[in-house]
């Protein structure tokens, strides 16, 4: 993963609208759900760069597996980071920001931002069944 320059700084207007920190958010796969909504308050307590999070044609997959159903495009900001969890694999695992991993792959662009956790960090959002 690349580290990109852009780095988060914090106001109220950022804590409002990149990061929605008053609905419940959750992310399931398998057995395990994840807590974005703690994910986005991790973030906004401990800012870090973002990374490129490189979209593949193997991604399709797993979207059609989760039962993901896309939204109009013309709503989507690429450039909005999407949130990722590091959970061993070789790659981060996204757990939000699936709308701009497809808009992605339907316009042909290799990689978006992303934010990812540590293995602890997501450790700590993880609820099990």
């Amino acid at each position: 993963l690349n580290i990109k320059e852009k780095t988060l700084n914090w106001n109220k207007e950022q804590e409002n609208s990149e990061f929605n920190l008053i609905s419940d958010e959750y992310f399931q796969y398998g057995g395990t759900s994840y807590d974005i909504k703690q994910a986005k308050r991790i973030l906004h307590q401990k800012p870090r760069s973002t990374v490129n999070f490189h979209v593949s044609e193997g991604i399709q997959d797993f979207l059609d597996r989760i039962g993901f159903t896309p939204a109009p495009s013309k709503e989507i900001d690429l450039n909005d980071p999407i949130i990722c969890i590091d959970t061993g694999y070789k790659v981060p695992t996204p757990i939000d920001g699936y709308h701009r991993i497809e808009k992605a792959l339907q316009e042909g662009v290799n990689s978006i931002p992303a934010y990812v956790l540590t293995p602890e960090e997501t450790k700590s959002i993880q609820i099990l069944y």
